[in-house]
């Protein structure tokens, strides 16, 4: 009687351990972390005002404005009039008597220009600037004129100002020269951003603009 009364409180004390663990509190467990959404900014990136390209030549002179140079005896008195663009150019071949037509290559077109020079000093005669020494500037570029028309005998038709070519060589006292010189310029050429630049020799070099 006595082993069934310690077995049962044997039993009694594992089903009350048991009720006793399965009651028990459990540890509180960390909240679960959130961890921040990362935000795209978007930054401002600053525009480059764009650097303004100087002007080739700042003091050039207008079209028709005279530049004199040399002393008292030699003195020149020098003129860009103005210049226009063509297509094409037409002479009269006076050998011949026929007109023709000259034409440029793909991709160019013609620049003629009116140049006038006169001697004004006091000296019986100078040597006038020659067709070589007068560039066209255009995009920082210089092109020469066409010097095939040199001492040509096929005279210009159908221009402005004159049909004559200016071929420079010896002036006489008061003597004055007016004639066009022919460049082949690129298509893109126009007259606000092309200049005329004459060397004269002694680092004389006057600049026209053209329009």
């Amino acid at each position: 009687m006595r082993m069934r009364t310690v077995s049962g409180a044997i039993i009694l004390a594992v089903i009350c351990i048991l009720l006793t663990a399965g009651c028990a509190t459990l540890p509180d467990q960390p909240a679960p972390t959130t961890e921040p959404t990362a935000v795209a900014t978007t930054v401002a990136t600053a525009i480059p005002t764009p650097t303004p390209i100087p002007e080739l030549f700042p003091d050039a002179l207008s079209p028709g404005e005279k530049f004199v140079y040399g002393s008292d005896e030699t003195k020149i008195e020098m003129t860009v009039r103005g210049g226009y663009i063509d297509e094409y150019y037409e002479y009269h071949d006076k050998d011949w008597g026929r007109d023709g037509q000259v034409d440029p290559a793909d991709g160019n077109k013609f620049l003629i220009i009116d140049l006038i020079v006169a001697h004004k000093g006091t000296k019986k005669e100078i040597g006038a600037p020659y067709p070589g020494s007068v560039f066209v500037f255009f995009e920082g570029h210089p092109y020469p004129c066409r010097d095939e028309r040199a001492y040509s005998d096929k005279s210009l038709v159908n221009t402005q100002w004159t049909t004559e070519d200016y071929y420079g060589g010896i002036l006489h006292v008061y003597e004055r020269r007016e004639g066009l010189l022919i460049y082949e310029v690129p298509e893109s050429l126009t007259l606000d951003k092309a200049y005329v630049q004459a060397h004269l020799g002694d680092g004389i070099t006057p600049v026209w603009k053209l329009a």
